[in-house]
C-alpha cells in the first residue's frame, strides 16, 4: 500500500527499498561484461535502462560512440531543480584469470562479499542509486525538486562519456551530485589530481664489446630517476589534512634492444599527483627545469612530455551539500559521517568545474578497486542505497 506524502519519513523511504532485488540486480550488472578496453557498455546500459523504466523514470540512451552509450534517468520535481546521482559503467580489464579465486563475471556471494570485476569500482554505487530512486518513486514522495541519474562510458581511459553528457548540457538543472565511487561509505570531499609524463633519454648506439665508444642512455636515466626521487623527498612536506602528501611514482621503464648492446634510447613514464591548491604549470616548469639541468650537468639530451593532466579538487565542508550529507548520514546510520580523501581520480572535479557541487560517497574500498578478486560487502551496497534514498528524500522534499 503507498504510504501518504505528508506521512514519509526517512525510515519510511528506507522501508521501501528491495534490498534482494538490488542485489540480484548487481550480480546481473557484474554478470554484463563491460570492461574497458574495449568499452562495449551498451550492454550494462540496456540493463539499467530497463531497470529505471519499470518504475516509471524517464530514460534517455545518449549514444556517444559504437556500442558505447551514457544512460540519463530523471524523476522530476515541481521545480527544475535536480539532485545528481552519478556513476560510470565501464570497468577495468579483468587480467591474468591465474589470479582470480572467484570467477571476475560470476557475481558470487561468499561470506557477505559480492565478487567479480566492477563490482566495486562501480557497479555496486550505480545499482545503489537506482533502487534509492526506486525506493523514492514507491514511497509516492511529493517532490518539489527532482533527482536525475546518469551512468557513462569511459571513466577508465578517456572520459568521453562524461564529456559529451556535459557538452550536451544534460546536467543542466542539477544544483549538487553524488559521486557513487567507493569510499568505505566514508563522504570524500577532496581528491588529488595527477600530471601524467613521459621522459626519453637519447644516448649512442654500440656494441659491448666497444662500449667506450657508445653513450648509455639508460645511464642517464638512472641519473634522472636520481633526481626526481630527491624531487619527490622534497614535496613530501607539504601536506594536506584529508590527501596526505603529494607524490611522484616512476610506473614503467624501457630501453635496450639486448644485453650485448650499448642502448642508444630509454624512456620511464611517472606521475606527480598534486594537491588542491597547488598550481599545474607550476609543478610542469618545476619537472622541466630539473630534467633539463640534469641533462645539462652530465652532458646528455633528454625530453619530457606531457601525456595527461588530472586537476585535484575539493568541497568546502561547510557547503550546504556536505552539511546536508552529514546530517543525513547520522539520521540513516545512526553514527557521525567521518570525513575523508579520495586517493584515485573520479568525475567530482569535472562536474565541480561544471558548476555542479559534488562529493564522493560510495560502498566498498578503493583498494578493491582494479584488483584481481574485486568484491564489494552486501551490507555497505544496501546501506549506500539506504543513504542516497534518504538523501534524494531530503533534496527533493527541501526537508
Amino acid at each position: 500500500m503507498t504510504i501518504p506524502a505528508q506521512q514519509n519519513t526517512i525510515d519510511d523511504i528506507s522501508r521501501h527499498i528491495d534490498e534482494q532485488g538490488l542485489i540480484c540486480f548487481l550480480q546481473e550488472m557484474v554478470r554484463t561484461d563491460s570492461q574497458n578496453p574495449p568499452g562495449n557498455e551498451d550492454k550494462v546500459a540496456a540493463l539499467i535502462a530497463d531497470k529505471l523504466r519499470s518504475f516509471g523514470c524517464s530514460v534517455e540512451i545518449q549514444t556517444v560512440e559504437k556500442n558505447r552509450s551514457n544512460v540519463i534517468a530523471h524523476l522530476p520535481g515541481a521545480r527544475d531543480e535536480d539532485l545528481l546521482f552519478h556513476g560510470h559503467t565501464d570497468t577495468v580489464q579483468i587480467g591474468n584469470l591465474d589470479n582470480w579465486k572467484k570467477s571476475p563475471l560470476g557475481g558470487v556471494i561468499d561470506n557477505g562479499r559480492l565478487y567479480g570485476r566492477g563490482s566495486c569500482d562501480m557497479k555496486g554505487g550505480v545499482a545503489a542509486m537506482i533502487f534509492a530512486m526506486e525506493a523514492l518513486k514507491k514511497s509516492n514522495v511529493s517532490m518539489q525538486r527532482g533527482i536525475m541519474f546518469t551512468g557513462v562510458i569511459d571513466e577508465e581511459i578517456n572520459f568521453t562519456g562524461i564529456h559529451n553528457l556535459l557538452s550536451q548540457k544534460s546536467t543542466a538543472t542539477c544544483t549538487a551530485a553524488i559521486v557513487g565511487e567507493p569510499t568505505d561509505l566514508n563522504i570524500c570531499i577532496a581528491q588529488k589530481g595527477a600530471l601524467e609524463y613521459q621522459v626519453e633519454t637519447y644516448g649512442k648506439y654500440a656494441h659491448s664489446g666497444m662500449a667506450f665508444k657508445g653513450e648509455n642512455a639508460i645511464s642517464h636515466m638512472m641519473k634522472i630517476i636520481a633526481g626526481l626521487e630527491l624531487y619527490s623527498d622534497k614535496v613530501a612536506s607539504t601536506i594536506h589534512p584529508l590527501l596526505q602528501y603529494p607524490t611522484l611514482n616512476v610506473g614503467t621503464i624501457h630501453g635496450g634492444t639486448g644485453i650485448t648492446f650499448v642502448p642508444d634510447r630509454c624512456k620511464i613514464e611517472f606521475d606527480r599527483q598534486t594537491l588542491p591548491g597547488e598550481e599545474p604549470q607550476a609543478i610542469h616548469r618545476e619537472l622541466h627545469d630539473l630534467i633539463q639541468q640534469i641533462a645539462s650537468h652530465n652532458g646528455f639530451r633528454a625530453e619530457l612530455s606531457k601525456l595527461q593532466e588530472f586537476d585535484a579538487w575539493e568541497i568546502d565542508e561547510a557547503s550546504p551539500l556536505v552539511s546536508m550529507v552529514k546530517k543525513v548520514y547520522q539520521q540513516v546510520l545512526d553514527k557521525k559521517a567521518l570525513l575523508d580523501g579520495f586517493y584515485a581520480y573520479s568525475e567530482a572535479d569535472l562536474l565541480a568545474k561544471a558548476g555542479i557541487p559534488s562529493l564522493i560517497l560510495g560502498p566498498g574500498r578503493i583498494e578493491q578497486a582494479h584488483s584481481p578478486n574485486e568484491y564489494v560487502p552486501v551490507e555497505q551496497v544496501i546501506n549506500a542505497s539506504r543513504l542516497y534514498a534518504a538523501l534524494g528524500y531530503e533534496f527533493a522534499t527541501g526537508k
